[in-house]
């Protein structure tokens, strides 16, 4: 069914509705009130520290981010802010049902000059999460290169578009967290 309203959409001379996104304004808003947990993990890359022991964290991150998707928090009321504290990461490890976090993690370690691919769902903290995934990944020295891979159109309600990463990138490098404009300015280079 989408499939057919992004052709119609696409069909009409109207300018603006090949690129129409039903779910924009909510994707939007979701990323605007994630900025406080998403300043709590851009503080990680302000530290000096060992990224390789941060693989596994990032990793999770990664995983866990999808728990903010939009569509799960509208029909189940939950708490956006409780779902994204880092603090939790390790906590939910007895839900994870085959948990290789340890091996991949050991896999990439032993990596020179790799090039790593990254498979896009959610916009707003996940999309975040998921760039936080990559720039540890980076700042190991193992990988050099990450490609993203998105859905050309949104087929659900969160689903990341061009437009929700370029979105993401100017509402970090405008936010009233220095380590999330950090963040914004360095991944908008890319």
């Amino acid at each position: 069914m989408y499939r057919m309203i992004h052709k119609a959409f696409q069909n009409t001379n109207r300018l603006t509705f090949p690129k129409f996104d039903v779910f924009r304004e909510e994707k939007c808003n979701g990323t605007l009130s994630s900025m406080g947990s998403m300043s709590e993990i851009a503080n990680i890359f302000q530290q000096n520290c060992q990224y390789d022991e941060k693989i596994p964290f990032f990793i999770k991150l990664s995983l866990w981010g999808n728990r903010a998707d939009l569509s799960v928090l509208k029909y189940f009321n939950l708490n956006l802010t409780d779902l994204q504290q880092s603090e939790n990461i390790d906590i939910n490890d007895k839900m994870i049902l085959n948990n290789d976090v340890d091996k991949i993690s050991s896999f990439i370690s032993n990596l020179k000059n790799a090039k790593v691919g990254i498979v896009l769902d959610n916009a707003g903290y996940e999309l975040f999460s998921d760039l936080c995934l990559a720039e540890c990944l980076i700042r190991t020295k193992k990988i050099k290169q990450v490609a993203f891979y998105m859905k050309a159109i949104p087929w659900f309600v969160s689903d990341v578009t061009e437009y929700d990463i370029n979105f993401l990138l100017d509402s970090l490098k405008n936010s009233i967290y220095s380590e999330l404009q950090s963040l914004g300015n360095l991944w908008e280079q890319h």
